[in-house]
């Protein structure tokens, strides 16, 4: 599963496309976070800065504006622990277009560069759209499953990729 787009990494200095994208994705999809845009409007320079600096975000930019889209690799807490592939978000009218494979596939190119071996992600029930796209790209379930915090209603479910090379 190739790619034609560009994907960058954003650095501290695009702390404000990273709150652009970020606050435009929670506005628009707000069933698709775990956090809210109530939970991040707030935050000043300093804090996006900081959210930029400890995890590894990449964006496909579009020639007309911003970003198309936006994902986040995040770095396990602990040596030898999961990676973390979070905060997806492709805007809506560039959906369908393979952009959100081009970001997964930058978070796993990370996570190999990093040397690690194994990137987990949550889908939430229902969206069938992302689950699809994970299970081509070989993420497969791991069989656990917890209802979301802000609506235990519907419920999230954990995939993982390994990524050992030759695996």
């Amino acid at each position: 599963m190739g790619s034609d787009w560009v994907v960058d990494r954003i650095v501290a200095e695009d702390w404000a496309t990273l709150r652009d994208m970020r606050l435009r994705g929670l506005m628009t999809d707000p069933d698709s976070f775990g956090s809210t845009w109530e939970d991040e409007q707030d935050g000043d320079e300093q804090w996006w800065r900081a959210w930029v600096s400890g995890s590894a975000w990449f964006v496909v930019p579009s020639e007309t504006g911003g970003p198309l889209g936006i994902v986040v690799g995040v770095s396990p807490d602990a040596p030898g622990g999961d990676y973390l592939l979070n905060g997806m978000w492709v805007v809506p009218e560039a959906r369908g277009r393979g952009i959100a494979a081009a970001l997964a596939l930058s978070v796993i190119g990370w996570v190999r560069g990093e040397g690690g071996e194994r990137i987990e992600l949550t889908v939430v029930d229902g969206n069938e759209a992302a689950r699809g796209l994970f299970e081509r790209l070989g993420f497969q379930a791991t069989g656990e499953r917890y209802p979301r915090e802000r609506d235990p209603s519907r419920w999230n479910e954990r995939l993982a990729l390994s990524v050992r090379l030759g695996t």
